[in-house]
């Protein structure tokens, strides 16, 4: 009798220490989620930032993958495009543009507008090279334009032209010819050190919403 208890005393004892081995839950978790790979556990110690069952996902790289357009490209797009030009300075600054194609909206610019957002602006498309004055008749607030060539290249930059509410206003433009204009806020260009040396590019964006 004696050696039967002695027996399960030792089975108790050792069952109630198989117990305090056995993994258990912690509180708080689902228990479908203890299960974690010990490689991700030692991966998300050396990044914070990666959680256990987070995927692994390659950086967007789409934006600089993107095709720069070229004059014989930009001189298709319409009224409806946008673009933005990348003005390649220290550090690069990127303005956004709504096309002017047309006659009719090339006639219009910026008219009438009384502010306009610091990184957008308006690009002039003509199907050759030219020489066109441009004027600030009916135009509210001071414009930068850029003027560029066939080549993609700056020819002239007027800086702040003055808004003009007169019968009479004044011509500004290059001697050289070009083919592309942009209009941007005034001081822009010096602001970010935008000059006749300054590389740029050239990408579509999407469409314009009317």
């Amino acid at each position: 009798m004696f050696k039967l208890i002695r027996n399960l005393i030792f089975l108790g004892f050792s069952l109630f220490v198989l117990y305090l081995y056995l993994p258990k839950p912690i509180p708080g978790l689902p228990q479908n989620l203890q299960q974690i790979d010990i490689k991700k556990i030692i991966q998300v110690k050396k990044n914070p930032s990666i959680t256990p069952d987070e995927k692994t996902s390659t950086p967007d790289n789409t934006s600089s993958e993107k095709t720069a357009l070229t004059t014989d490209t930009l001189v298709n797009l319409t009224d409806q495009d946008k673009v933005k030009v990348l003005f390649e300075t220290q550090p690069p600054v990127t303005f956004h543009l709504t096309v002017a194609r047309s006659t009719k909206k090339k006639n219009v610019g910026l008219m009438y507008i009384d502010s306009l957002p610091a990184y957008e602006g308006m690009f002039f498309i003509f199907d050759d090279s030219v020489k066109y004055p441009f004027w600030m008749k009916n135009v509210e607030i001071p414009l930068d334009m850029i003027f560029i060539n066939k080549n993609l290249e700056i020819v002239y930059i007027q800086h702040s032209a003055k808004p003009c509410k007169v019968a009479k206003c004044p011509y500004y433009g290059p001697e050289k010819e070009y083919q592309f204009v942009v209009e941007i806020n005034g001081n822009k260009a010096k602001e970010f050190n935008i000059n006749n040396s300054t590389k740029l590019k050239i990408f579509q964006e999407k469409p314009v919403k009317e």
